[in-house]
């Protein structure tokens, strides 16, 4: 892959369009997930966010002849049985340690969760951990200080994250709606790629002018990575969940990123 544009974006963001705050009813999520495999943007598309209850209600709403790249959010105490073939079942999420991706609650001694969490799971040899940048409270937002912590554990330990919550558009910004200050997904991306020892100062700027894509790679003011490293670090940070695709795909569009 010689475009830095598509090693930076390819399979970023996971459709969330059934969780808060569009939750969607499963027929019209599963509607807007085909609409966006049908857009020129469907290599930016990653895996269908389905919780474990709703497992049923989609196999019963999805034709029988589609195919559908799957992450499990787990919401139940057991974990689900293997799907038949229509359904590839790419990961398992959530605060359950059996989780392919690990989600530590945000909240008192969370830094102690997370060392804890990125130690289980460098010894099991497989997965990953799990951020939540945001939610419907203010308290819901880790700081940029938070979010830095926590990339730094998982790059130390060799452990590859997701994230969901508030990655609603590329940089850090105040929302008009709720006045809460959202962390951007570029942000969080240049933070993962560039250097993990400037996290907290790339996650706590809210400058578009200072991050550049194109195709020879993606920059943060003076910090650059071309093609070889974005992949990398996108092996590091595996993509985010968000209830809608349009949204972003229509801002790096207006930031002439894709």
């Amino acid at each position: 892959m010689t475009d830095a544009r598509r090693a930076l974006f390819a399979g970023l963001i996971d459709d969330a369009g059934l969780f808060p705050p569009a939750s969607l009813p499963m027929a019209a999520a599963l509607e807007s997930h085909r609409a966006a495999r049908a857009t020129d943007e469907r290599w930016i598309l990653g895996r269908f966010l389905c919780p474990a209850s709703r497992l049923d209600e989609l196999g019963a709403a999805l034709p029988t002849d589609e195919t559908l790249r799957l992450g499990i959010v787990l919401d139940t105490e057991e974990l689900p049985a293997s799907t038949n073939g229509r359904i590839v079942v790419e990961t398992l999420e959530g605060r359950d340690p059996r989780a392919s991706f690990v989600e530590v609650p945000f909240a008192e001694r969370w830094a102690d969760g997370v060392r804890a969490g990125v130690a289980d799971v460098a010894e099991r040899g497989t997965g990953g951990m799990k951020i939540r940048c945001g939610g419907l409270t203010a308290e819901a937002f880790p700081s940029p200080g938070q979010v830095a912590f926590f990339l730094a554990e998982c790059h130390a330990a060799g452990v590859p994250f997701k994230a969901t919550a508030g990655l609603h558009h590329p940089i850090r910004h105040v929302d008009a709606a709720s006045n809460f200050t959202h962390h951007g997904f570029l942000n969080l991306l240049a933070a993962a790629i560039l250097a993990p020892g400037d996290a907290e100062a790339i996650l706590a700027d809210d400058d578009p002018g200072a991050f550049a894509v194109d195709a020879d790679g993606l920059r943060w003011r003076d910090r650059h990575a071309g093609p070889a490293a974005i992949e990398r670090g996108r092996r590091f940070f595996v993509g985010y969940g968000s209830c809608s695709f349009a949204d972003p795909v229509e801002d790096l569009r207006a930031l002439g990123m894709i």
